[in-house]
């Protein structure tokens, strides 16, 4: 119990840094043509001094999320991380608004898939840093967990992906902030619970990948399923919901449905159970109970 009260605690206290510090840092942030906040971080020009805030808060991120994962578990310094990233996407605008940015530069096309996928990359990067750390340096709380090459870890990562593709195929249903950011997170919790349950003792820094391997495929899959259509499909309705998250929405969409994945299987996963839980089982070596001795009368 007392486990469960410091983690609340730790993520709360990191929320209540990190609450005021995304806001102000990327609220600075402007795309090239003076618009408020950014479609894609990675892609602005000119950001200027507002460049610096930005990486600052980044910086923190990690940096609580590393000092989370060392007062608790690994899995709730990844929460950390992805809370981070939550907290800066809902200062981010949605698809529809870098459509239009690119099409009022004549860029809408395979580079704009393209140059997702890259930045979906990039935040892949910083945010898998911030998995090695924890995995490096926090305590684990599944001991039972295999090696990150073990066969099972990589089909599991791999099945993950797969689900993950599927899931948000079904639930990214509009482009609302809600709902690209949300019903990310719900489609990796649902995707990475499955294959925790199938794999229970794979690793579980392997299934970080999952989420961003979903973000690339969307991304490029777009390039045939959207084409220069992008703004057609956006006003009617049916644009291909992989490329409806913005990669931010990915990266903190994927962190935390991977973490609340894990947490979600272990209650039907036996392997990675605490070891206090086996002694609720009976003792094989007690006796066994006196037989009733039946007696039929007449």
């Amino acid at each position: 119990m007392w486990d469960s009260i410091k983690q609340t605690c730790v993520v709360c206290v990191a929320g209540l840094i990190l609450l005021p510090l995304t806001y102000w840092a990327v609220g600075n942030l402007h795309a090239a043509d003076g618009a408020d906040s950014v479609p894609a971080a990675f892609a602005v020009s000119g950001l200027g001094s507002a460049f610096i805030p930005f990486v600052g808060c980044s910086v923190l991120i990690l940096i609580l999320t590393i000092a989370g994962g060392k007062l608790t578990h690994r899995y709730t310094g990844a929460f950390i991380l992805g809370l981070g990233w939550l907290l800066m996407s809902n200062q981010a605008p949605s698809i529809d608004s870098l459509i239009r940015s690119a099409v009022g530069q004549d860029a809408l096309g395979a580079s704009l898939y393209v140059m997702l996928a890259v930045e979906a990359v990039a935040w892949g990067l910083v945010s898998l840093l911030g998995v090695w750390a924890l995995h490096r340096w926090a305590p684990n709380q599944y001991p039972n967990e295999v090696a990150w090459a073990d066969k099972q870890s990589l089909m599991a990562t791999g099945v993950a992906l797969v689900l993950g593709c599927g899931f948000c195929w079904a639930f990214l249903r509009t482009d609302l902030k809600g709902q690209t950011l949300y019903g990310t997170a719900a489609a990796i919790t649902l995707a990475v619970m499955i294959t925790r349950m199938t794999w229970p003792n794979a690793c579980g820094s392997m299934l970080f990948l999952a989420p961003f391997g979903v973000a690339v495929v969307g991304y490029l899959a777009a390039i045939f399923m959207v084409g220069p259509q992008a703004l057609e499909q956006q006003l009617d309705g049916t644009l291909w919901p992989l490329l409806r998250p913005i990669p931010l929405d990915y990266a903190a969409g994927g962190l935390l449905g991977v973490s609340v994945g894990i947490a979600m299987a272990r209650s039907f996963a036996y392997e990675d159970r605490d070891s206090s839980l086996t002694s609720s089982r009976q003792n094989p070596t007690a006796p066994p109970a006196p037989a009733v001795k039946l007696i039929r009368k007449g």
